[in-house]
């Protein structure tokens, strides 16, 4: 018995292992805490993975277990025990009465702060054998809903959904379908509701509804296959190249500067299309101006109450003068558009794409009536704001769409 119990933690530490690495060799990495334990408390671990982005925050449970044709004993050993794990983590994280401590593995022990999040999602990991047909979520009265995936579609998951707010709007729309659905079994795999998904402007239609209640699900069934190498979603992957700009410079360069990890987790919260458009533009930007000498171009944006200010400035320069206009680039910015956040986020480049310069700028309150004139005087002496074309640009997520 005792070599069995050794088997069956290996086993669930091999599992373990296996989720963590897939998470930090992904994007998901910045946000994620494995195996976080209670470093101020009973220093025990409170669950397998926690993601913890802006306001949502993503509790794991991972399992390694062998189905073996037996669904009542795999949703004995996984489905249920993994439930009451996830409602206990989340019990401890929201609803102790004492602060709990994690830590990142790159960073500081910090305060896990519960007032910052308005969502929790729970997500059982089976990494043990694959096999469909199983029920995609357990709920417990009224400790909310625990979705369920095997490894492969955890792995579609993670590289389909490849930025945090394609993975939470993902979720959120999983979460209302199966909530719709208790206890359903499809019998098809949970990689087809991710292409319906992708397929209908990211909601679940209601002829998708009609469909399952009518146990009609042939038109379902491999749908994956379908839409993942369809033209559609060969193009879009194609256009989506120019879009990891904006993930190589968070890991190659903005982590590097002072401020960066806060530059970081503001631009690693756009969407994969929305990346696709700033790094279109900051690129279009270049191809136009390099060869104009002394050339300095602007283009603004807000998105999610941010503004996005993206700079062109020519190589030469001293960096001292550089530095001092981006910086006064984001004070005017801040105090002429007001974006919702207060916050003005810069990208500056110069030729060739070399030269980038970050920078991330909050609006004080109660600013200096003289400041602000100052501000206005030096965007007239740059000749800002004088002859502005305002352009209404649309990025389709699907190129080929009509």
């Amino acid at each position: 018995m005792e070599l069995k119990k050794n088997m069956e933690e290996n086993k669930g530490e091999l599992a373990e292992q296996y989720v963590a690495e897939l998470i930090y060799a992904s994007y998901l990495k910045y946000w994620c805490y494995p195996n976080p334990m209670d470093i101020e408390g009973d220093y025990k671990e409170i669950c397998d993975l926690l993601i913890c982005f802006r306001e949502v925050a993503i509790i794991i449970s991972v399992k390694n277990y062998s189905f073996n044709g037996n669904y009542e004993r795999y949703k004995k050993k996984v489905v249920s025990k993994s439930t009451d794990q996830l409602n206990g983590a989340e019990r401890k994280l929201f609803f102790s009465d004492r602060e709990i401590v994690i830590q990142h593995p790159e960073r500081a022990p910090e305060v896990f702060d519960r007032r910052r999040y308005s969502k929790a999602f729970k997500i059982t990991v089976n990494a043990g054998e694959q096999f469909e047909n199983y029920a995609l979520s357990d709920e417990k009265s009224g400790k909310g809903i625990v979705s369920i995936v095997n490894k492969e579609t955890f792995e579609v998951m993670v590289a389909e959904l490849d930025t945090m707010p394609d993975l939470i709007e993902y979720l959120l729309a999983r979460e209302e379908f199966l909530l719709a659905h208790p206890k359903a079994i499809f019998n098809f795999t949970e990689k087809d509701l991710i292409a319906i998904f992708l397929m209908h402007a990211r909601i679940f239609p209601d002829k998708l509804i009609t469909s399952i209640n009518d146990t009609d699900e042939s038109a379902i069934k491999g749908l994956w296959e379908r839409y993942h190498h369809g033209r559609q979603a060969q193009s879009k992957r194609a256009a989506n190249q120019i879009s990891y700009l904006i993930d190589g410079l968070v890991e190659h360069e903005v982590l590097r500067v002072r401020n960066g990890e806060s530059i970081a987790r503001e631009l690693m919260q756009l969407s994969r299309t929305e990346r696709r458009m700033f790094s279109e533009t900051l690129v279009g930007l270049v191809h136009r101006y390099q060869y104009i000498p002394d050339a300095v171009a602007r283009s603004y944006s807000e998105f999610n109450g941010i503004g996005y200010l993206m700079m062109y400035y020519p190589l030469g320069q001293r960096s001292e003068s550089v530095d001092f206009i981006l910086q006064k680039a984001m004070e005017i910015y801040v105090h002429k558009y007001a974006p919702a956040s207060g916050k003005v986020l810069l990208l500056a480049v110069s030729a060739g794409l070399t030269g980038w310069k970050f920078g991330l700028f909050e609006a004080a309150i109660g600013v200096d009536p003289i400041a602000l004139a100052q501000l206005e005087t030096l965007a007239r002496a740059y000749g800002w704001f004088t002859d502005m074309t305002r352009t209404e640009y649309t990025e389709k997520e699907y190129p080929l769409e009509e």
